[in-house]
């Protein structure tokens, strides 16, 4: 897990080259092979990465080569893939609940203090 935590680091990377070559790695048939067999562990630690990739990088060869490692893990698993990606939605979701909550929590503690004091 620690070497596809780093993985992940390197494929979000705004410097192209670093991105680029962390991508790279998918062409390599032991990492191929070992993302295969260990996708359920190794997808939800990449997964955010490679959405940041799709949606944010600017350049186009990492968002190319993000799309085709998105491509495989689809091919390999799509339910898996699937389950990652709500996962990843609803953790993204979040903190915007939570500030909501928090927001609710401060409004309560105001109208508490305007009541009694």
């Amino acid at each position: 897990q620690p070497l596809f935590k780093r993985i992940a680091s390197a494929i979000s990377s705004n410097h192209f080259q670093i991105a680029e070559r962390a991508l790279f790695l998918w062409n390599n048939d032991v990492i191929a092979t070992f993302t295969s067999d260990h996708r359920d562990q190794i997808l939800p630690i990449i997964f955010p990465a490679l959405q940041h990739n799709f949606t944010n990088h600017w350049n186009p060869t990492v968002t190319n080569l993000t799309l085709n490692i998105i491509r495989i893990f689809k091919e390999m698993d799509k339910d898996l893939y699937e389950d990652t990606s709500k996962k990843f939605k609803n953790q993204k979701q979040t903190p915007d609940c939570k500030a909501e909550q928090r927001a609710e929590k401060w409004n309560k503690i105001r109208q508490l203090k305007t009541t009694s004091g």
